[in-house]
């Protein structure tokens, strides 16, 4: 399947966003596009740095600027789908 496909497939499931400047975004999948923008909601974002934290309601990120998506997976707890790009 294709990172779009299953990105899609995770629709209002838990979801962890890094950007290419190494910030995380953890939350809840709103909506993509075909272009990867990704709406999420009740977000959690760390700094690069790992030290500073922010809630927001809502976040909108740029498809070009994602390194890498982490989706918790609905089997086992431990097992996560990870997309990278480049």
């Amino acid at each position: 399947m294709l990172p779009l496909t299953l990105l899609n497939a995770a629709h209002d499931g838990p979801i962890l966003v890094e950007l290419k400047n190494s910030e995380t975004f953890n939350g809840h999948l709103v909506a993509c596009d075909n272009y990867m923008n990704i709406t999420m909601r009740d977000v959690f974002q760390t700094s690069s740095s790992g030290e500073q934290f922010w809630k927001m309601p809502e976040v909108y990120i740029k498809g070009s600027t994602v390194c890498t998506l982490f989706r918790a997976h609905e089997c086992p707890r431990s097992s996560i789908v990870v997309w990278h790009m480049n």
